[in-house]
Parts: C-alpha cells; structure tokens; sequence
C-alpha cells in the first residue's frame, strides 16, 4: 500500500498504548486503538481524516437503531454530535480536513446534514421525500451518498456547486456511493438481481469497475473508504445482509493487490475510512458481541524518527483538551 511520507500521525498519545482494558485487538504492522462508547454495546467509526480525527455513532441499545448518536472524537476526546432537528436514528459518516461533518438523521422520514463551521445544513435530494442519507465528502466539499425514490435506492453526489448526479451502475437494483476523494473518484457498492453486492469505483458515476474479492468464499463485496492515492477499504462476506450482522473480513485494495485486515482478538472487521497516511478507521466486533470503534495506524519504518517526533508533537499541541489520554496513560503507567 502506496503511503505518504511526509505524514505519519501517531495519533493520539502513542496509539500502540491506547487499548482499552481487556479489548486488546491487533494486526502486523499497525498499532491499534479501540474505542467504546461508556455503556453503549455498539460503537462504530466511519470515516478519518489527515489528523487522525473520526467520526461514527454508538448505540445505547443493541437491537434498537433508533437510539444511535452521532459521534466524533477531535484531538483523542469523544463528544456527542448534537443535530438540532433530529428526533432519532442520528449517525455521523464522514468528515474532512476542515472538521466539517455529514452523516444521516431522522426526523419524520430520513435526511442528511453537513456540519460546517459549526452550522449544520439539512440536505435532501432534490424531489425525494423518502429517505438522503451522506456517506462522505471530501476537502472541496463535494459529497456521496444515496437516496431512496419510488424506483429504489440509488447512489449520488453533490459537487460544491450545488449541482445533484445520480450514480447508478447498470443493471444494479440499488447503488450508494460511500466515499469520494479530492480527485472526485467514488468508492461504493452495489447489489444485483440475486441481491448480491460487489464493491466499485468511479471517476465520473458514468463509467464503473467492479471490485470483487478472490476469495472463493465471498458471496458480497463492499468498498467503503477511498483516500487521495486511490487505497481502497473494504469488506467481504460468505453470506447475504449486511457486514454489522455478520462476521466481515476487512481488506485493503491498492493498485489491484487485495491485502487481508483482520484483527486479531475481533470476530469481525469492517475497515470503512482511510487517510492518506494509511491510517484505517473502522469496527469490530468482539466474541461477546460488542462494537469497538478501531482506528489502525501504520507502525513508522525503521529510521523514520522523525515521523514519530511529528506526532508527539501535535499530541503536545493539543495539549491539556486531551483528558482521555492522559486519564488512559496513567492507567498504563500505573
């Protein structure tokens, strides 16, 4: 996998430290943070951005998705993502460089919001009453997602111009696109006729390849997260539905070489975000059932010194707003 050199953020205070109590998860080489939401059985990061910074949701009741929260953690402190106009079901998929936000709510029906600045914009696509949810946006301000119409779900973006695409695959009975890069290209997925999902990219949401995995065991195909250098994130599945209710085998797709993401200690991995500097945002799920927000960071090379003094020094930036990390380096000091 293609990595940039000039960025490799330890996160945090030393990533490879912060793993909560009894929830040790790893993977060679990457250092791995898990993350659970205080008495929520379900937390999950979606996306991740240059500074490390996540955003997902946690769900204070396992079986009921109404109760999901938007989620962020800037600078290693977890904080609720309050959006004024939702009543339930509020989840947080994407976030930028700038800090801006877009997820999904509910409120009489399902819409999107972006964060920016501070001020949260409702946004649904033009002529449908039946459900916009935003799967990401890039640092132009473009955003994916999909909406739901009388003909089905379909996939699209919203260039900073304003101006609505619908992305479809042919042939497909539903298209969302999950992310989009700086350079415009689409991650996603789509399901055919058996109701089986194959993962894609687009540079235009005209023109489609389908990702696939080789196992000869995956049934379904799911890409999730794009960076700037085209790293694909993704799952597979051996059985229908969705990677949440199942176990999910986590993989990387750079430059079309499939590398496995399974963490060790987890029943299943879902890699959903990725940043350019390797950094994978994602969920996993323990043996007794619990979801852990991860987030993996590439270990620095031998002799990469350097890289490791730039991430003390923006931890040593962030300064005394970082609580959970101190509180959580106490606690392995001790």
């Amino acid at each position: 996998m293609k990595r940039r050199s000039h960025v490799t953020l330890i996160w945090g205070c030393l990533l490879g430290l912060l793993v909560l109590p009894g929830q040790a998860m790893s993977i060679a080489g990457y250092d791995v943070w898990t993350y659970q939401f205080p008495g929520a059985p379900i937390t999950g990061f979606r996306d991740i951005n240059a500074d490390g910074d996540v955003v997902g949701y946690y769900q204070t009741n396992a079986s009921d998705f109404n109760t999901a929260q938007a989620l962020e953690i800037v600078g290693g402190v977890a904080q609720t993502i309050t959006i004024p106009t939702a009543t339930s079901d509020r989840r947080a998929f994407g976030n930028n460089d700038a800090g801006d936000v877009a997820g999904s709510f509910n409120n009489l029906g399902s819409h999107s919001f972006v964060r920016s600045g501070g001020v949260f914009t409702t946004i649904d696509f033009p002529g449908t009453t039946q459900g916009t949810t935003i799967r990401g946006l890039n640092n132009l301000g473009d955003l994916a997602g999909e909406y739901d119409d009388s003909s089905g779900q379909h996939g699209f973006v919203r260039r900073i111009s304003g101006v609505f695409q619908t992305v479809d695959v042919p042939g497909a009975t539903t298209t969302t696109v999950r992310a989009i890069n700086d350079a415009g290209r689409m991650a996603g997925f789509y399901t055919d006729s058996s109701g089986q999902a194959h993962g894609f990219v687009s540079d235009d949401g005209v023109a489609f390849t389908t990702i696939d995995h080789p196992d000869p065991t995956a049934l379904s195909t799911l890409a999730g997260g794009i960076n700037n250098d085209g790293v694909v994130a993704g799952v597979w599945l051996a059985s229908p539905g969705s990677p949440e209710s199942q176990p999910a085998r986590g993989f990387l797709l750079d430059s079309g070489v499939y590398t496995p993401f399974d963490l060790a200690g987890a029943v299943s991995t879902i890699p959903l975000g990725i940043n350019d500097s390797g950094q994978i945002a994602g969920e996993a799920v323990a043996s007794d059932g619990t979801h852990y927000g991860f987030i993996a960071t590439p270990v620095p090379s031998p002799g990469s010194g350097v890289v490791i003094l730039i991430g003390l020094t923006a931890v040593l930036r962030r300064g005394a707003a970082n609580r959970p990390c101190r509180q959580r380096l106490s606690q392995v000091q001790a």
